[in-house]
């Protein structure tokens, strides 16, 4: 299911527009994961691949998020200050 654009914060927006036009001008492509998330979210996403995997499903699972594997526990995020979380503070 795609995602809602008109979701994503506009500063994010900003930054998708110049790169969805580069990887379609060299054929590479991308899927656009989420444009929106809770703080618990962020935080759970955050801790993946800094905390061992039992701690990190701790936080997964308060934020409603899957469990992962040992495999699966990378760094998939490099803030906690992110334009992809909703009302956490205002980034304009």
């Amino acid at each position: 299911m795609p995602k809602d654009l008109s979701k994503m914060h506009p500063k994010l927006y900003e930054l998708y527009i110049p790169f969805k036009t580069e990887a379609d001008l060299v054929g590479l492509p991308f899927i656009v994961t989420c444009v929106e998330r809770t703080i618990l979210e962020q935080m759970a996403l955050f801790v993946q691949g800094r905390l061992d995997v039992s701690n990190v499903n701790l936080f997964r699972t308060s934020a409603g998020l899957s469990l992962i594997k040992p495999a699966e526990n990378r760094k998939v995020t490099w803030t906690l200050n992110s334009y992809h979380v909703v009302n956490y503070f205002d980034k304009t």
